[in-house]
């Protein structure tokens, strides 16, 4: 018997800002992305359940940014 189970399976969420914002890394005025991705824990290619959740903010030229919080994404 075999069991095929993974780490890692992501589904992403993404937001638009409603402000220009100046990016620092490659001077660039863009609206910026707001977006939260979920990995999950997999059995058999199938989601299991979700483990681990993050939500950056970041250049859409670049892809440069930094973490924020839930609510912070919520409020976008």
């Amino acid at each position: 018997m075999f069991v095929i189970f993974g780490f890692g399976d992501q589904k992403g969420e993404e937001k638009q800002g409603s402000r220009v914002e100046h990016c620092f890394h490659c001077n660039n005025d863009r609206v910026w992305i707001a977006s939260k991705v979920t990995e999950n824990f997999s059995l058999f290619f199938l989601p299991v359940f979700p483990y681990k959740t993050t939500y950056t903010y970041r250049c859409p030229i670049c892809n440069h940014g930094h973490q924020i919080s839930k609510e912070d994404f919520e409020r976008m």
